[in-house]
């Protein structure tokens, strides 16, 4: 790129980087995310026939993460090349087409995305089930009915102890794969050691950053529980329709007492207390399927060329 081709595109550089005043400083004084910001701005303007990507995506807002996935959509559908070496597998998806997996620098897979996305998270799991094997601890009841006990030791947990939680079981074993859409079944075991006139219980998903993506709160259902004998233990179970995106997720259960949706006591919560490695194929939009229904249909003016649909009584409303 000539001299003058980039003065004529600085402009454009400066807005896709969005680094303020800090262009005027050295770079030798950037953080590694106001580096790569920089540097993916200038490609952006170079506009290269191949792109060569490592990790570089997974640094920055994510605001500007959104920016650098739209900028490659338009990018691709240019009909140039992009590679990506990366273990964002929502950045995989969502951007390429074609996957190879490599173990050990061996290639296990090379074929759709999706397929090697699966196989991804097959290996990573296979990998984590040592350090969260259960093995060795006594059977219980619920074990006996078919249940996995989770390994609550070592895990991060918070909370004044007041109410305990002692065991969880799943009805899926989630040191293996599960397929998305499969019904999750948790029973979790509490203990009183303080009397507690009231209290709330959660349990949700996490993505790898932390962010809550879902789950279930007594607080929004207005039924709170209590336990006023110290000692005594109480049971819980509950039950999940697995509707999120193929991916892995982390488990979060927590007991404390709400005063409202953003004043809370912690008695105990159990940080990512398990991993869940989603597998299978995508059916629906975004990361979890919100339940919708037609509702409404002008057969004269549908011609969506689709076939029949199956609705129940009470759905169609012409």
């Amino acid at each position: 790129m000539s001299r003058e081709e980039l003065d004529a595109k600085i402009a454009g550089i400066l807005e896709f980087a969005d680094i303020g005043e800090f262009i005027h400083q050295p770079v030798r004084t950037y953080s590694s995310g106001m580096s790569i910001r920089l540097a993916f701005a200038i490609l952006t303007a170079v506009d290269p026939e191949i792109l060569i990507v490592d990790e570089a995506l997974s640094v920055g807002d994510a605001f500007f993460q959104s920016k650098c996935v739209r900028w490659l959509e338009d990018f691709l559908a240019r009909g140039r090349t992009f590679v990506c070496v990366s273990h964002d597998m929502f950045l995989l998806q969502r951007v390429c087409r074609r996957g190879i997996v490599l173990k050990e620098g061996r290639v296990v897979c090379d074929g759709p995305i999706a397929e090697a996305v699966n196989v991804y998270y097959k290996l990573h799991t296979a990998r984590g089930n040592e350090s969260s094997s259960s093995e060795g601890l006594p059977q219980t009841a619920a074990q006996q009915q078919g249940y996995y006990p989770l390994n609550l030791s070592n895990k991060h947990r918070t909370g004044t102890r007041e109410v305990t939680i002692d065991k969880v079981f799943t009805n899926l074993d989630l040191s293996t794969c599960v397929e998305a859409g499969d019904w999750l079944e948790v029973e979790i075991h509490l203990t009183c050691q303080e009397p507690v006139a009231e209290f709330d219980i959660g349990l949700g998903f996490r993505d790898r950053s932390g962010q809550l993506i879902g789950g279930f709160h007594t607080l929004y259902t207005e039924h709170k529980l209590g336990m006023s004998v110290a000692g005594s233990s109480a049971v819980l179970r509950f039950r999940c329709k697995l509707d999120l995106r193929p991916q892995v997720y982390l488990l979060l259960i927590g007991v404390a007492w709400n005063s409202n949706y953003n004043e809370w006591h912690d008695y105990d919560c159990l940080w990512d207390c398990a991993s869940l490695t989603l597998i299978g194929k995508e059916t629906f939009w975004g990361f979890g399927a919100a339940t919708w229904r037609i509702f409404g249909l002008d057969r004269n003016r549908c011609r969506l060329g689709l076939k029949p649909l199956a609705l129940r009584p009470g759905m169609l409303c012409c």
